[in-house]
Formats: C-alpha cells, structure tokens, sequence
C-alpha cells in the first residue's frame, strides 16, 4: 500500500518491533533503513491520505494518534507513546512540515470507512487485536471511547475506572471482569476502594478527601492494570468477531 503522508517518530518503546509488522488498515508504522544507518519510522494512515497539510490534517492525527495510543496500552502496560514529528511526503520522500498540535478531528475518513476491507485486512482485524480494536473504534462508539480514555491518560486509576464504566454499561457483570482476569470481586472493590480514596493514593485517585478510611493495602497500579486491562481486551475481542461475522 502506498501512504501519502508520515510522521517520523523516534522509534523508541514498541515502535521498532512493530514497523515490521504494523501495516494494517488503519494505522502503518513505516520502516526505512538506508545502508548501515539506523532505521528511520514513520507513523503513517490511510485516513490522512484525503487532506493537504494544515490544521485538518494534523487534528485528524492527533486524534487517531489518541485512538493508537489507546489500543497499545489495551495490549500492555509498559507502552509509552512517542510524539508525533515533522510530517512527511512519502511518495516524494520530503520533509512537509513540522507538526502542529491540533486537536478536535474525527479520527476516521468517511471515505475509508465506506470501503470494504479487502481479504488481508479481514485477516489481520479478524486475528490481531491492535488492528481489530483501531479498526472496531470507526464505529463502535463504546471501543473508541475506551481506546480515546487509555490514549488521551495513560494507564490511571481513574482511566481504568472509567473502563470498568464502560465494561458494566455495555454489558459485562462485575462477575465477567473479574474472570477475564482470573480474580475475585473481592479484589475489584479493592481497586474501586483504593481508586475513590484521596487517603490511599492522592491526586491520583477519582475524588478529593472525602474523609474515607483508606484500604489495608492499596491497589498498586500494576494490579489495577492486571485486573481491568484483560477484561477490556475480552469485550473487545468478542465485538471485533461480532462485527466481521456481520459484515461477511
């Protein structure tokens, strides 16, 4: 596939590992080595294609750059996202422009998201799921939000709560979150207990000091993350089937 436009990242974290295997039908992480250089990425989509250089262009990036984000903290926890650099041509191999923050864009072309995905994109949405959460995120409102929430915070207390939010309003029990993780509901009032107490966690948690004894033993955010985070991944894997068995 040819990509019209590219931001260069600095290719630290997973972004290496994934121009060899990222190029789906959304989101393109492009690789270019040149000699016994060091390798070169670009952030690439097909979205962008439409648009020239401008503040269109670069919120439509932001924006889907927050989905990308998203769906890379859905998949682990040591994920920290490089910024987006100077924008490229990449059909003519030339330096654009430098980006410019922007924001409020729609993620998604219309016109890309109107035309059906060939045979090797049904693939890759169908079996990975960074491709298949991107791609559900063009019309699943609920999986964009999710995605919108980890890339806009990070991993938090309060963005995994509002994952937990968005998990019970679409349909999981707190008995189906707590067995995607292998846990117990004893061990997701500790997370809700510890992420609502100013007194366990500080400025970190949901809400000021509202005079609530804090838990024994605080939730760390690595297990907040180990019990939330696998739940996330189910509802989403069982929408993204869902989804290609109704457009087969």
């Amino acid at each position: 596939m040819s990509y019209r436009w590219g931001f260069d990242l600095f290719g630290s974290n997973l972004i290496a590992g994934l121009s060899w295997s990222l190029h789906g039908p959304d989101i393109a992480i492009l690789r270019y080595e040149e000699d016994d250089r060091p390798p070169v990425y670009f952030w690439s989509s097909v979205h962008l294609d439409e648009l020239t250089p401008g503040p269109e262009l670069f919120a439509r990036a932001a924006a889907l750059k927050v989905v990308f984000d998203g769906a890379l903290y859905l998949l682990t926890s040591s994920y920290r996202p490089d910024r987006l650099g100077d924008l490229y041509d990449m059909r003519s191999d030339k330096r654009v422009s430098a980006y410019e923050v922007a924001a409020g864009g729609d993620p998604f072309s219309s016109t890309i998201v109107r035309r059906p995905l060939d045979k090797d994109a049904r693939r890759l949405v169908s079996d990975q799921m960074l491709e298949g959460a991107i791609y559900l995120a063009r019309s699943d409102l609920a999986v964009r939000g999710m995605l919108t929430v980890l890339g806009t915070h990070g991993l938090t207390y309060a963005s995994l709560y509002q994952l937990m939010d968005f998990l019970k309003t679409h349909g999981m029990s707190e008995d189906d979150i707590v067995a995607a993780a292998g846990s117990t509901k004893a061990e997701l009032k500790r997370f809700t207990h510890t992420a609502n107490n100013f007194a366990a966690i500080g400025p970190a948690g949901r809400h000021g000091d509202l005079g609530y004894q804090p838990p024994r033993k605080p939730m760390t955010i690595d297990e907040a993350s180990a019990l939330i985070l696998p739940a996330a991944q189910r509802f989403i894997a069982k929408r993204i089937v869902a989804t290609m068995k109704a457009t087969s």
